[in-house]
């Protein structure tokens, strides 16, 4: 911004001399007035009026002095007579100061007579100064007719001999502030151009990562939409079987062995362990809000299976998350309805971004009424 405002500074100032030139070049032209300069018939006359008055030590500042009023003004002069024969001979001569200025210097002599404190040049100095100074003419070169211009003209003509004028300073005053409040504008649109490009690059970031999120999300979505759906398959396809097994029935007529007692006097005693029966592997369903498991299966139920018993008499038993990955997507999917009932763990009621349960300590459970029932629960965590 340092540097645009440096380009801005360096074109305002070069714009406003180009606009102060143009401007001064516009003034019309002064000629110096030389002593080649051809004077008009009326300027002519007050020149040689000027001359006449100065041989004889008087000045005038009437800008439209003459000889005719010269002459009754300082006509009893008596070398009054002298001078005027003398500048006659310039009557058929060149309208010029070079060609006054010997006849002038001759007239200055004549009054040197008279007063011989008069110096020749310094008089022709004063005369011609004079005549410099009120001559109202437009000054052309001497092949060309001279023109008398108004008197407003010749004032401000006389005001600014350099060419410029009030006008033309109001000019270039307006121009500069113009051109500065251009500047000032490229500045200010450029600026706010700036900080639109920045906000546009903040939101497209902000926007990018809302889309990323957004997408993140959506994934995620698809996925336990992908889960929920072979859920309920599983689920409709265990509704449809010819035969479900009901915990009711199925599991009430499991047959566990007897062991027939014997008579002491046919075998020796055996030990309590003797008589107990290996681990029984049962499927378990989710559990009710009561911790009594809803089924149970001797065989894993695809959609239905949660849990593993293992019971050595059929009346109390440990049980355990199914080590299944197809179990586990489905458990983590609503950890709240399969899991948290009978199991415990840090916050295993969150399970996003989980993909495996692993059963730390196995739960115990008893058989009561047809069903079994959570007595303590299993310890477990989940791993990405």
């Amino acid at each position: 911004m340092k540097k645009i405002m440096m380009i801005a500074f360096c074109a305002l100032t070069f714009m406003a001399a180009m606009a102060a030139g143009q401007t001064a070049s516009q003034a019309p032209a002064k000629e110096a007035y030389s002593d080649t300069t051809v004077m008009t018939d009326a300027q002519w006359d007050h020149a040689l009026a000027i001359v006449a008055i100065t041989a004889v030590n008087q000045t005038d500042s009437d800008p439209n002095l003459t000889m005719q009023t010269a002459s009754g003004k300082y006509g009893d002069n008596p070398l009054w007579g002298e001078i005027t024969d003398k500048l006659g001979q310039l009557a058929n001569a060149p309208k010029t100061l070079k060609a006054l200025e010997p006849v002038a210097m001759d007239v200055f002599k004549l009054a040197k007579v008279q007063d011989n404190t008069i110096n020749e040049k310094d008089c022709w100095t004063a005369a011609k100064d004079a005549i410099i100074k009120s001559n109202t003419a437009v000054q052309k070169p001497a092949n060309q007719p001279s023109q008398v211009l108004p008197q407003n003209v010749q004032t401000e003509e006389q005001e600014h001999p350099h060419g410029l004028d009030m006008n033309n300073l109001i000019n270039i005053v307006i121009n500069v502030l113009m051109l500065a409040l251009a500047v000032f504008a490229v500045i200010t649109a450029m600026r706010a151009k700036n900080q639109v490009d920045n906000l546009k690059d903040k939101f497209k970031g902000d926007i990018d990562a809302l889309m990323n999120e957004i997408k993140k999300r959506e994934d995620e979505l698809k996925r336990s939409l992908g889960q929920l759906n072979n859920y309920l398959n599983n689920q409709q396809h265990a509704e449809s079987d010819d035969e479900p097994i009901r915990n009711d029935t199925q599991y009430n007529n499991v047959q566990y062995p007897v062991q027939t007692p014997q008579r002491p006097q046919q075998q020796p005693p055996q030990s309590p362990y003797s008589q107990a029966q290996p681990p029984r592997k049962l499927f378990l369903s989710k559990a009710d809000r009561n911790g009594q498991f809803i089924k149970a299966t001797d065989k894993y139920d695809l959609g239905n299976s949660i849990f593993e018993l293992s019971t050595s008499d059929g009346k109390n038993g440990t049980f355990r998350v199914v080590d299944s990955q197809s179990v586990h997507e489905m458990a983590l999917m609503m950890p709240t309805d399969y899991l948290t009932r009978v199991c415990s763990g840090d916050n295993i009621q969150l399970s996003q971004g989980k993909h495996c349960i692993v059963t730390d300590t196995p739960g115990t459970a008893r058989y009561e009424s047809g069903h079994w029932v959570m007595v303590t629960k299993a310890a477990i965590h989940y791993e990405a």
